[in-house]
């Protein structure tokens, strides 16, 4: 789990984005299970993080992980 957390704390610091759509507002983060679907590259990862960085900072409460790229656990 330790690379997971590593990948997901490199990938949230590097984020720099002064913008936030306004979807933001209307998603119900409360949630236990988000969907957001829409065309490549509008910012739906972006919006993510962002909500990452502003709610849960440092903590080891939420975890971002991609499954584009799983790497292989298999040994």
């Amino acid at each position: 789990m330790e690379p997971l957390f590593e990948i997901h704390a490199k990938l949230v610091s590097h984020l720099k984005s002064p913008f936030t759509p306004s979807i933001c507002n209307k998603i119900r983060w409360e949630n236990r299970l988000i969907g957001i679907i829409s065309a490549r590259g509008v910012g739906k990862t972006t919006i993510l993080f962002q909500r990452i960085q502003r709610e849960y900072n440092k903590s080891s409460e939420v975890l971002y992980v991609s499954l584009e790229k799983v790497p292989s656990m298999a040994g």
